[in-house]
């Protein structure tokens, strides 16, 4: 039988609890909460049993079933971003993937964990493909959309969003790089920065980058390739 105490999470001796309005997401609501223990306690946590899991799900698996005691509990409400493809941030996944591979015809609004939506103008109705939870410990190959069952195109949906996502987790970490060091492996970090940029349309960054690498490593072998590259923005623009 379970008693109800009153007091919250302070009824216990020993407990102290405090908020306040963060604004990280919303302006003027109380959402974060710190929750400590006069003395370290033992921790326990529940957790999803889904292969694929957000970076803070992970960090906090991570923490109960290594460090076994804490002393305090941050708590949020209201403001979670979900982290998918090593730490890649939601909406960095909404923008790279709509301005990569939406159109007229198809458009990507990410929701929460795995949770997205895919609007099809036209698109046939028959798809059902396999919900995570039930094909949990077998061969994922099977379950893909194919050619064969009628899913080529999401097959091929699937292995350009890859793509996609793996060039915004290169391009994230590359500008961080960037920022701090310029000249980071003589001209090579923003080398790569411009073929990615190239790649994904973004036309200005290439230029500005381009330019930058151009002023700090003129006449050089990581100036020609980039320069290279460059051309491909130009020949768009001259069709």
């Amino acid at each position: 039988m379970i008693n109800s105490i009153k007091g919250g999470v302070t009824a216990a001796k020993g407990f102290k609890a405090a908020c306040c309005a963060a604004g990280i997401k919303y302006k003027g609501r109380t959402d974060m909460a710190m929750i400590y223990s006069d003395a370290p306690c033992a921790v326990a946590g529940t957790f999803t049993r889904n292969v694929v899991k957000a970076a803070p799900v992970i960090w906090d698996k991570q923490i109960v079933e290594n460090v076994k005691k804490a002393q305090a509990v941050v708590v949020n409400a209201e403001q979670v971003t979900d982290l998918i493809g090593n730490r890649l941030c939601t909406g960095d996944t909404e923008v790279g993937l709509d301005a990569a591979l939406g159109n007229d015809i198809r458009r990507f609004h990410t929701g929460i964990s795995y949770r997205h939506c895919l609007i099809w103008k036209n698109g046939d109705d028959h798809y059902d493909f396999s919900r995570p939870h039930d094909i949990i410990g077998r061969c994922i190959r099977d379950y893909l959309p194919s050619e064969e069952n009628g899913g080529g195109e999401f097959y091929r949906l699937m292995k350009e969003s890859y793509d996609v996502l793996n060039y915004t987790r290169a391009k994230n970490n590359l500008e961080k790089v960037v920022a701090m060091d310029a000249k980071y492996k003589s001209g090579e970090a923003l080398y790569l920065l411009v073929d990615i940029y190239v790649n994904q349309k973004e036309t200005e960054k290439a230029k500005t980058t381009y330019e930058k690498l151009v002023s700090l490593y003129p006449d050089t072998d990581v100036a020609k390739r980039a320069s290279e590259k460059m051309q491909t923005i130009k020949t768009n623009e001259n069709e």
